[in-house]
């Protein structure tokens, strides 16, 4: 360790509230430091859920976070929740950013010999305000818009989706109406990507 660094030989809890300070993007950004600011930051802006037995559950929990979830008025240091799923399932990191930008994370479970599955991603591209962007940029009309407590998730980062987790989040995705980027990484027995729309 760098002996001119003061902070990093700070306890964890007054380092705790030095990342609740901090924009979530930049709190995050800690954990390229090392493997404790990570576990810092996790434990500072992400709150401990033991008590989800089924990885639907842990996605009920997530729709309905987003539901209620106000950047404006919610408190900084909730920014989402590591869920333990019982019976060594594993673990899903769940997160959101200031932007609309939510993270799944399934890495941090136990390594799996990979099974081949299929992913299929429903999208809700019915909805009247599915294309509110594409009018707020290119024309001044008034759309009705949703109501201000729902978040607008407009990129959805999927790490390590598996062959046990693929239908859950499947089920995500049509409560995700604004979303525009999609980005899928380290999904190990991925065969194939179908999106369709939800009917």
């Amino acid at each position: 360790m760098d002996p001119n660094d003061f902070i990093s030989h700070l306890p964890d809890n007054i380092l705790h509230q030095i990342i609740l300070f901090l924009p979530v993007q930049s709190a995050v950004l800690t954990s390229f430091l090392s493997t404790h600011w990570k576990h810092l930051w996790k434990e500072a802006l992400l709150e401990p859920v033991h008590d989800v037995v089924t990885m639907e559950a842990a996605i009920e929990t997530i729709k309905s976070f987003l539901d209620d979830f106000d950047t404006h008025y919610r408190p900084r240091n909730k920014w989402g929740f590591i869920f333990e799923l019982g019976h060594g399932r594993g673990i899903l990191v769940s997160s959101i950013s200031s932007n609309g930008s939510l993270k799944l994370d399934f890495s941090a479970s136990k390594p799996e010999f990979p099974r081949p599955f299929d992913l299929l991603l429903k999208l809700d591209l019915a909805t009247p305000n599915a294309y509110w962007w594409l009018l707020e940029e290119n024309h001044s009309l008034q759309t009705q818009q949703p109501s201000s407590n729902t978040t607008k998730v407009k990129s959805l980062h999927l790490i390590s989706v598996s062959h046990l987790s693929n239908v859950a989040v499947s089920s995500l995705l049509p409560n995700l109406p604004f979303l525009r980027s999609l980005t899928i990484a380290k999904c190990n027995g991925l065969r194939s990507l179908q999106i369709k729309e939800a009917k």
